[in-house]
């Protein structure tokens, strides 16, 4: 689940853990074993301040046993990226992906400005500034772009299929 919160947050994290536990639940059809389900990460992007009381950006919420806080359920987790907070932050390491993720958030033009080859290195940054690049698009510009991306792929798909082709009557 990914969400982006403007503003109002009262029940804020009460909404977030009622839509990750409706997914978590929906996860197992009739007869499955509950084995089968996988954890739920919900992921919150706010431009604001949920928790004043800290300067952490990120605020990870598990569920966790009370008597002894090092263990967790493995099952629900929230997150929650405070974009007010992230934009205080000066020391940004962009050899951790939480970090370049913040950035993205934060400064796109950041990524905008890159060297393709080093944004390159950055695969999920790299997929984001293009998506990010086409909602500049016309819907001209746009039309251009999916007929580009469409041919890419029919390309590439005539290639595949030639390959596997010839490797079928090599092999007889």
């Amino acid at each position: 689940i990914v969400e982006m919160q403007i503003s109002h947050h009262a029940y804020f994290l009460e909404r977030l853990l009622f839509n990750a536990a409706r997914v978590y639940s929906s996860q197992l059809n009739k007869g499955d074993i509950y084995k089968e389900i996988q954890p739920v990460y919900a992921i919150s992007i706010m431009d604001d301040i949920l928790v004043g009381s800290n300067n952490n950006c990120v605020q990870t919420y598990s569920m966790i046993n009370h008597d002894k806080t090092d263990e967790r359920a493995n099952g629900l987790h929230l997150v929650v990226l405070e974009l007010a907070k992230c934009r205080k932050m000066r020391n940004l390491d962009m050899e951790k992906p939480l970090d370049r993720w913040i950035q993205y958030f934060i400064n796109p033009e950041y990524y905008l400005a890159m060297e393709k080859q080093e944004l390159e290195k950055m695969p999920f940054q790299m997929k984001a500034v293009e998506i990010l690049d086409t909602t500049n698009f016309t819907p001209g510009q746009m039309r251009t772009y999916d007929q580009y991306i469409d041919s890419v792929r029919l390309h590439n798909t005539i290639m595949v299929d030639a390959w596997e082709r010839g490797i079928t009557a090599g092999k007889e």
